[in-house]
């Protein structure tokens, strides 16, 4: 494009969109405009006498603080706009030079960097988030649009200024403030030069550097997926930049750099996030191959973010550059514009405030439980509201530590020791790497609202868990007790101070185990019912006391082997019953004794003796039937 061609200055400062007068003595006028800076401008004005002491430019209301000021200038007839902002400061001086007035003004959007604040954003890209954060300062935004959405993104003590400038830059985006509002876009060098400055015509001086030491070998970003319990590494693509000069990217990289620049990121990424900070990053590594700046009578047509044109600078800077910044000096009748070309490089001793995409968040924070179910990808979180930065009802999604957690080794079922908290739980929240986006719950707090289910002595003695239904695990380390209780008091408890274990129920039954032996108490039926075998084995005696009767049912067979005698006494009767036989079997004798009536009814009674039968009655005897009575034997003798 063709240069502007200089002449007569013209120079006009406007407040309120009226122009200050003519005969306003105007000494200086600098205006700094910069990618991802608030531009401002400083004028400087003849103002006030010794003789009269009075200031009447400073004094008037024509310039004071707070009004909108704009400075345009140009040759001849024609002026261009350079800046447009509010006056925030006046500063008078005084001394043996003169008396002066400096104005300083700055872009609206300096609003956007006086408080730090916290802020919470939820499903949104980052885009989305700028536009509304300008719409919050009545700034229109023009914002490229970009890809990734966030599940969750927490401004934390940050200006939002800074927090604008860290989700665009790593999207390879860069603020630039306008008349009435905010651009960004990413760097685009495919643009046609806007200014063609060649050097012994139109450059005033020049101060241009090519340093290898920016020139990364590549960009690798690296981060721990939780989901997959991998690590996900993503190399930065090429920016495919057009050469400039004969410096060639390869050639500077391979000397000052073996490997590549890792970035590492502590929360989990998003789909795409890593891909676009390491292209971010290894685009803003090329673009600070050459950097530098040119001097050259005053032009309004360059502005940061545009392209330019260098000729006869050399052959390693001979080429397109991209403009960084843009300041103009307007005094003594001559106007010089600088430029600043090239981008910063990657300050790695800096990584923490330049190569992380958010202002950090250190130190932990109390936060309220929201949320303990339907976590975003069927991860284990709870959400929670951070009060300090966000004082309504949303929140965010955090992980939670545990003394134990992993994989079982027998199903690949979770393993570990699991307590969520309870709703409306008060919880200590720290981040992973500062990262906002990597909140981790800490621990459980109790508070005079919620307090401790202990009440602490000097002993310190008693520890335990305590459920949100009363479900009770205690122990004791003064008496050396275990409890485990139940809210209607059943439990069980090992208690070496009185050398028991005890397991009692809410029915008054008990089993105690002590030095005096085992002890089972029912205050109904003891039933015990087992599928397989069961033995009892005594080396003593055994006592059964029965109060009532004792019954005992078995579908085989019922064996009771005494190496002595087995004697059954009871106070009532004594009834033994089954549906097949009933066998007695002594290797000696068997003798049944009845202080009464002894009686046997059968359908057949069968008496036999391998040897003798005898059958008496003391006080009398009687053998009769209703039937055919049979008497039989090698002799028969009646008495």
């Amino acid at each position: 494009m063709p240069n502007q061609s200089p002449g007569v200055i013209r120079l006009t400062i406007k407040v309120e969109g009226e122009a200050i007068a003519t005969t306003t003595e105007i000494e200086s006028v600098s205006i700094q405009n910069e990618l991802d800076r608030i531009p401002y401008a400083r004028i400087r004005i003849n103002d006030g006498s010794p003789a009269t002491a009075e200031f009447p430019i400073s004094d008037s209301v024509d310039v004071e603080i707070g009004k909108e000021i704009e400075v345009l200038a140009g040759y001849q007839d024609e002026e261009e706009s350079l800046f447009k902002g509010v006056i925030l400061a006046h500063k008078l001086r005084a001394g043996s030079s003169g008396c002066s007035l400096t104005i300083e003004a700055r872009h609206p959007a300096f609003k956007t960097s006086l408080q730090l604040k916290e802020k919470l954003f939820l499903e949104q890209k980052d885009s989305a988030i700028v536009e509304t954060i300008c719409g919050e300062y009545g700034l229109t935004p023009d914002i490229e649009a970009t890809d990734v959405e966030f599940p969750q993104v927490v401004q934390y003590r940050a200006t939002d200024w800074d927090f604008m400038l860290k989700r665009l830059n790593s999207n390879g985006q860069h603020l630039l403030c306008v008349a009435g509002g905010i651009t960004a876009k990413a760097p685009d060098m495919s643009e046609e030069a806007c200014l063609t400055l060649t050097f012994g015509e139109n450059i005033l001086d020049f101060d241009l550097e090519a340093d290898a030491r920016s020139q990364v070998k590549g960009v690798e970003t690296i981060a721990w997926n939780s989901t997959t319990q991998e690590l996900e590494k993503l190399e930065g693509a090429d920016p495919g930049l057009p050469d400039l000069g004969d410096l060639v990217v390869d050639d500077l990289s391979g000397a000052a750099h073996e490997t590549n620049q890792c970035i590492h990121m502590n929360s989990a990424p998003v789909e795409g996030q890593l891909q676009k900070l390491s292209d971010s990053f290894l685009t803003q590594s090329r673009m600070a191959k050459v950097r530098g700046r040119v001097r050259a009578q005053g032009n309004s047509l360059v502005v940061p973010g545009s392209c330019i044109e260098l000729v006869d600078v050399g052959k390693h800077f001979t080429g397109t550059h991209y403009v960084k910044s843009v300041s103009h000096e307007i005094g003594n009748g001559d106007w010089n514009t600088n430029i600043e070309v090239g981008l910063d490089a990657l300050n790695l001793f800096m990584e923490k405030e330049q190569l992380q995409d958010l202002p950090a968040i250190s130190g932990l924070h109390l936060a309220t439980v929201l949320q303990i179910t339907e976590a975003p990808d069927d991860e284990a979180r709870v959400q929670v509201n951070l009060p300090l930065i966000n004082a309504s009802d949303e929140g965010i999604w955090a992980r939670m530590t545990s003394p134990d957690a992993g994989a079982s080794d027998e199903d690949g079922k979770g393993r570990g020791i699991y307590f969520m908290p309870e709703v409306g739980d008060e919880v200590v929240v720290g981040f992973l790497g500062g990262d906002p986006r990597g909140a981790v719950v800490m621990g459980m707090l109790h508070n005079s609202k919620m307090p401790s289910p202990v009440e602490v002595d000097e002993t310190n003695s008693t520890k335990g868990i305590y459920t949100r239904a009363n479900l009770q695990l205690i122990f004791d380390d003064d008496k050396k007790i275990i409890e485990l209780v139940t809210p209607e008091n059943n439990r069980i408890s090992m208690d070496e101070d009185q050398t028991q274990i005890l397991i009692e129920d809410q029915n008054e039954n008990s089993i105690l185990l002590n030095a005096d032996g085992i002890t089972i108490t029912s205050s109904k039926d003891l039933i015990f019912e087992v599928p397989g075998d069961m033995k009892v084995k005594v080396d003593g005696d055994l006592a059964e006391t029965i109060g009532g009767k004792q019954k005992v049912e078995c579908k085989g067979e019922i064996s009771v082997t005494g190496k002595a005698a087995i004697k059954r006494t009871a106070t009532g009767a004594i009834k033994d019953t089954s549906k097949a036989d009933i066998k007695l079997t002594a290797t000696g004798n068997v003798d049944i004794k009845a202080t009464a009536d002894a009686k046997m009814a059968g359908l057949n009674v069968n008496h036999t003796a391998n040897a003798q039968f005898v059958a008496k009655g003391n006080a009398g005897a009687e053998v009769s039937t209703s039937a055919i009575a049979i008497l039989k034997g090698s002799l028969v003798q009646i008495n």
